[in-house]
């Protein structure tokens, strides 16, 4: 992208600037999601979502259209969108400064949240990455959060009738116990 002109695109072993973009262009945007060979989602900031529709044969003539509908739009604006980085899964991260990070499937619908209510320490989010065991790495403003992705834990908290201070955990039989200065709680799966 260059900024306030056009974005840009290789064609021939040359930067050609893209027809009609020089609007979009005045916008910085924040992440770019592969949807399909030809298919891109770029976000913006205050805009939300776009797609870019990649013209193999014509690249300059790639086509930049708003998508008003697409169900994470309000969210990611209110949010104010950060970066964003693919899941080997098909998915895809989207970082925040005000709402912690979101999962979108290719719909581009939010699938999951990550945020202070579900785990992670704080609501800005500037970046991460999916490790090769497929967990999620978030740089937040306040250190970094580890999501282990493919456990339902998130979060236990006196809302889940934890009392007193946690001292130690353990899993034992399959089975999480946490011991706290009021007495030992454990997991109950049902």
């Amino acid at each position: 992208e260059d900024i306030d002109n056009n974005f840009l695109v290789l064609s021939s072993r040359v930067l050609k600037p893209v027809i009609k973009s020089e609007a979009l262009a005045a916008n910085k945007f924040y992440l770019t999601y592969k949807i399909s060979n030809s298919l891109y989602a770029i976000g913006f900031r205050g805009l939300g979502i776009y797609t870019a529709n990649y013209n193999a044969a014509n690249p300059e003539l790639t086509e930049f259209k708003q998508v008003p509908n697409a169900p994470c739009n309000q969210e990611l604006i209110d949010a104010e969108i950060v970066n964003g980085f693919p899941l080997s899964n098909g998915n895809y991260v989207v970082t925040s400064n005000k709402a912690g990070a979101f999962i979108l499937n290719k719909d581009l619908a939010i699938i999951s949240k990550l945020n202070s209510k579900t785990g992670i320490y704080d609501e800005n989010v500037k970046g991460g990455y999916e490790d090769v065991n497929g967990n999620i790495w978030l740089a937040l403003n306040y250190g970094v959060s580890f999501v282990e992705v493919k456990s339902p834990l998130r979060k236990f908290t006196r809302k889940n009738g934890i009392n007193g201070v946690v001292q130690s955990s353990t899993v034992y039989n399959n089975v999480l116990y946490i011991a706290t200065d009021k007495g030992v709680f454990y997991f109950d799966t049902k």
